[in-house]
């Protein structure tokens, strides 16, 4: 079961990768973000998904600039691998391979913020 405080460490995790690799949430991005979220919780309301993704968006833009905000993206994957069942760990890397999809492209900087995620999950 996903609690609260780990859909929101999700939400900023997904968030930070679709945004800051690029710059750009695309709606195709966005759509897919939340749709990967709520299959975390698939007995919680999209509103319970909405408002993790408020919570996770407004942590995200408090933060000064992109460093910040890509350090509290793997803070949070630090967490999640330490909090979350180890079999449930390759899910993350197959959601930020959809969100990274979603627009039509894998960047090169997607494809390097999922390897440093990887990293930092497997410890």
């Amino acid at each position: 079961m996903t609690d609260a405080s780990t859909l929101q460490s999700l939400a900023y995790l997904y968030i930070a990768f679709g945004h800051a690799t690029d710059d750009e949430l695309s709606a195709a991005e966005m759509r897919t973000l939340a749709a990967h979220l709520h299959a975390w919780v698939p007995h919680e309301s999209l509103d319970t998904v909405g408002e993790a993704l408020k919570g996770a968006m407004g942590q995200y833009r408090a933060l000064p600039g992109r460093r910040d905000k890509i350090g509290g993206a793997l803070e949070r994957a630090r967490s999640l691998a330490g909090s979350l069942p180890a079999q449930q760990l390759p899910k993350i890397h197959e959601d930020l391979q959809a969100i990274a999809a979603a627009d039509g492209n894998v960047s090169d900087e997607e494809t390097k913020m999922m390897a440093a995620i990887a990293k930092v999950m497997s410890g």
